[in-house]
């Protein structure tokens, strides 16, 4: 595996121990960046950590992991199943990881996090290329993209939402694709999870976690009407042209798609989730806000053969 930091830590906690806490931070401003091609071996991990972070060349990790993180300080787990944790001081004001390019990890995860900050200017994950996560027989793939911030806070615990954790909204928009299919028969599709203040879906957008044998999981903006540990939005804008598909594609029911925000909800782009076969079962989806919801776009989750059609939750 590879990791860049502009943190660092002693020799010797490098060599000696498996999970390396790199402590000792560096310039606020800097900047970890790929314009090449990085291959780990499969199952290894890429991971990238520095105030600002970008990936414009291919970076591949068959079975593993690939963690893009903006932040201060990490602790990095070479050879366990978790995935960087990071965490940002107070020096640090401009947070960004942004992906131009195309990102690979077949049926493993790929995450691009931002910590939370109080004395943050601003803090924002663009994903305008592409992130490609799809199944591998039984390894699911999973992609997580993830700002915290005064909203979309770490477990989504109500007292701790705006109490000064973070002094700016956190942002992420989403322009390119997120693929966690599953093409081959047998194989279902993945799980894709976007969580920030404020989330927008460009009309460029394409997200799906299709499956030969059942559709995956999209959460945007929270789990099912808002509860459970994902933190959730603040606004959630979906616009016209975006595609979110969980969808089966040969045989198997629909996926699961959640669309939420605390605030507002505006949706005009695309849902499908839709089941195949005899007994495909249609999906279910979920457009709420609870402050305000503006349905302008569509959605779909039939049952092509003889399975029940899905449900679609407007609140």
């Amino acid at each position: 595996g590879l990791g860049a930091s502009s943190a660092v830590t002693d020799n010797d906690r490098f060599i000696n121990e498996s999970r390396v806490t790199l402590d000792k931070t560096g310039n606020e401003d800097a900047v970890v960046s790929n314009e090449g091609s990085i291959t780990a071996k499969e199952s290894g991990l890429v991971g990238f950590v520095a105030p600002r972070v970008e990936n414009s060349g291919v970076i591949t990790a068959r079975l593993g992991r690939v963690h893009l993180a903006s932040g201060e300080k990490a602790t990095v787990d070479f050879y366990g199943d978790g995935l960087l944790e990071v965490a940002v001081g107070d020096e640090v004001k401009h947070q960004l990881v942004k992906n131009t390019g195309t990102i690979n990890a077949q049926g493993g995860t790929i995450a691009l996090t931002a910590a939370a900050g109080r004395k943050l200017l601003s803090s924002s994950i663009e994903v305008d290329g592409a992130l490609n996560a799809q199944t591998v027989s039984e390894h699911e793939g999973r992609i997580i993209i993830s700002a915290e911030g005064k909203n979309a806070v770490a477990g989504n615990i109500a007292a701790n939402k705006n109490n000064g954790n973070s002094n700016v909204a956190s942002k992420v928009s989403v322009g390119g694709t997120l693929n966690a299919e599953g093409k081959n028969t047998g194989e279902k599709g993945g799980k894709i999870s976007i969580t920030a203040d404020e989330i927008s879906l460009k009309s460029t957008a394409k997200v799906s976690s299709k499956g030969a044998a059942g559709g995956g999981v999209i959460h945007i903006g929270g789990e099912y009407l808002g509860l459970g540990s994902t933190p959730t939005a603040r606004t959630t804008f979906i616009e016209s042209g975006a595609v979110i598909d969980a969808s089966a594609s040969e045989q198997g029911h629909g996926g699961e798609v959640i669309v939420f925000a605390d605030g507002d909800t505006i949706f005009n782009g695309l849902i499908y989730a839709n089941g195949a076969g005899i007994l495909g079962n249609g999906g279910f989806v979920e457009t709420s806000g609870k402050a305000r919801l503006h349905i302008g776009g569509a959605v779909e989750a039939k049952a092509s053969g003889g399975g029940a059609a899905g449900e679609w939750l407007l609140d």
